[in-house]
């Protein structure tokens, strides 16, 4: 009994042991089972960082790749150069176009008023040719309406004489130049001073008319001469502004290398055109370079901070 005792204590203890070992053993598996799983998440974490690592080399690759061919193909420091020369010139441009337009008006006005001064002298030498026909038909009626005064104060004499010519006879010595013959009595006798007073009358009137319509057309002349030498005043003055406008021009064109002249307005708005749209493309590619940039150093960062 007392040997039974000690071998079911033995064989307890064993029992005891192996159950701790059972235990043990379990629990080493629980945690392998545990450390395999956080092997794998870490795995799988590690993983899915070498993928966005992968992504942000790739991208900035890509952007640093486009930013250095276009670095080489133009530098960012030359188009800031360039689109600052074409701002420090867009005032010289715009004082170019501002000549160019003042040109062209005052060119108009020129114009205009050559073809007005063209009309006021064709209406000069018509009026100085209607000038000497009423001058020279005022003349004439002027020179016949004093005759015909003359030939009215003889008649009015004569006719006062009219008593003495009626004693006269055929063949009777005369009073005052004792002639028998008096061949002028039928003629004396038939004359009218009221025919000779109407045609006086007639011809004053046609006198006063051509006296008024020459004063009319010297005045008309007078007016047009006035208008002509205001014309010709205002031309000068026209050539004057012209002649400062290309005197700036040279200066202008000279600054800014333009070898265009103020008579070629088309080229010269094209040019214009030209340089806006130039100075336009500079800006938007320095825009993008920028946005470039500014991608290539977020890219940086990302792939920095990824890795």
């Amino acid at each position: 009994l007392p040997l039974w005792r000690t071998q079911f204590r033995q064989l307890r203890q064993l029992q005891d042991e192996q159950q701790k070992l059972e235990q043990k053993q379990a629990l080493h598996t629980q945690e392998a089972t545990a450390r395999q799983q956080e092997a794998d998440k870490l795995a799988a974490q590690l993983c899915e960082q070498q993928k966005v690592v992968d992504a942000a080399r790739q991208q900035f690759m890509q952007h640093d790749e486009t930013r250095q061919q276009q670095e080489a193909h133009q530098p960012l420091s030359i188009l800031h150069q360039r689109f600052n020369q074409r701002i420090d010139q867009r005032a010289e441009r715009q004082r170019l176009a501002t000549i160019s337009d003042q040109f062209q008006r005052l060119h108009v006005r020129k114009q205009q008023y050559l073809t007005k001064l063209g009309e006021v002298q064709e209406h000069i030498s018509q009026s100085e040719v209607l000038k000497k026909q009423q001058q020279s038909e005022y003349e004439q009626r002027s020179q016949h309406l004093a005759d015909l005064e003359t030939l009215h104060r003889q008649e009015e004499r004569i006719v006062k004489l009219e008593a003495e010519r009626q004693r006269l006879q055929a063949g009777e010595a005369c009073p005052l130049c004792g002639s028998t013959e008096h061949p002028a009595i039928e003629r004396y006798q038939a004359l009218q001073p009221s025919e000779t007073q109407s045609r006086l009358t007639a011809l004053q009137q046609e006198v006063n008319q051509l006296t008024t319509a020459l004063a009319n057309t010297t005045a008309q002349l007078a007016s047009l001469e006035q208008q002509r030498e205001q014309l010709q005043q205002d031309i000068a003055q026209l050539d004057s502004e012209h002649h400062a406008l290309r005197q700036q021009w040279q200066d202008v064109s000279e600054r800014l290398q333009v070898n265009y002249t103020l008579e070629q307005p088309d080229e010269i708005a094209a040019w214009l055109a030209q340089n806006e749209a130039e100075e336009q493309g500079i800006r938007q590619q320095i825009t993008a370079r920028e946005q470039l940039q500014k991608q290539w150093q977020e890219s940086k960062d990302l792939l920095t901070a990824a890795e």
